[in-house]
């Protein structure tokens, strides 16, 4: 049987590179950030969903947990799966 090939790539970015654009990503709702936040366990958030165009990391999936987690932080930007 043939290895299958991964087709994606596991990195670890600064949330500062992430975009998030508003064209095709649900509009922030704080209220679910703030639910997140107040349940929120690193060991079973999902790492968001990341398109690489020319350099650049667009989020597709995930904008609320990646909020969630830098709200976690303090606010401050942190180191994103």
């Amino acid at each position: 049987m043939k290895p299958v090939e991964c087709p994606y790539e596991i990195m670890l970015l600064n949330s500062r590179q992430l975009i998030i654009p508003k064209d095709y990503q649900r509009r922030l709702q704080p209220n679910r950030v703030d639910a997140i936040v107040s349940d929120f366990d690193e060991r079973i958030a999902n790492e968001p969903k990341v398109s690489c165009r020319n350099g650049r990391y667009y989020v597709f999936d995930g904008q609320h947990t990646i909020d969630a987690r830098i709200a976690k932080n303090g606010g401050h930007p942190l180191p994103i799966r």
